[in-house]
């Protein structure tokens, strides 16, 4: 065992991933190359879902992603200076993988922008009921619920998605505004207005 980890000196070690991409036993160098070429034909597109069923392909344009801080945080696994923790991680190693998180950066406010895009094909404003008065009669008439994208949830998937080598469709979480009224009150509140 003692020989195995000297074997892994200047080395990743074995079972740790970046975003699925297995980059164990290699050094720091040949992991971030690695990685590179992993996300190399990445095209940036994100494949838009709504109620089951693709909306959209949007292109983010340029995506920063952080290599070197990822293969540094997976270098330091098991290389805290603590010889129990090193160890107990280390042997841990061989029963679980570890998979780390690629950081990414997209140009500043192109996620929030497409959020807003998407939002204008979504989102729509609640009708509200409202009491009408017919010939000396009062009538409710009743509205209809409204929609709203939730932007920050779009924005979390997308950036998880960016850090995938194969991104996933991302599925749109929409809040339904309801304009249900009680009807029962309601009516009461009809019958008193009509005397």
């Amino acid at each position: 065992l003692v020989g195995f980890f000297v074997s892994l000196q200047g080395r990743i070690y074995q079972n740790i991933y970046v975003s699925t991409v297995d980059i164990g036993r290699l050094t720091p160098e040949e992991a971030k190359i690695k990685l590179s070429d992993a996300f190399k034909n990445s095209d940036n597109n994100l494949v838009i879902l709504y109620e089951g069923k693709e909306i959209d392909v949007t292109e983010i344009g340029e995506v920063n992603r952080d290599y070197k801080w990822a293969v540094d945080q997976a270098y330091s696994i098991g290389r805290s200076g603590n010889f129990f923790l090193d160890t107990k991680v280390k042997i841990s190693l061989f029963f679980k993988p570890m998979d780390l998180s690629l950081p990414v950066t997209t140009e500043d406010g192109v996620l929030e922008d497409v959020a807003e895009t998407l939002a204008g094909k979504i989102d729509s404003e609640p009708i509200w009921p409202v009491l009408e008065k017919n010939a000396d009669v009062y009538e409710l008439v009743e509205g209809g619920d409204g929609m709203s994208l939730n932007r920050s949830d779009f924005i979390v998937k997308a950036k998880n998605e960016l850090t995938s080598v194969k991104p996933n469709p991302i599925s749109l979480t929409v809040e339904k505004i309801s304009t249900k009224v009680d009807i029962e009150k309601t009516q009461k509140a009809v019958e008193i207005l009509n005397g």
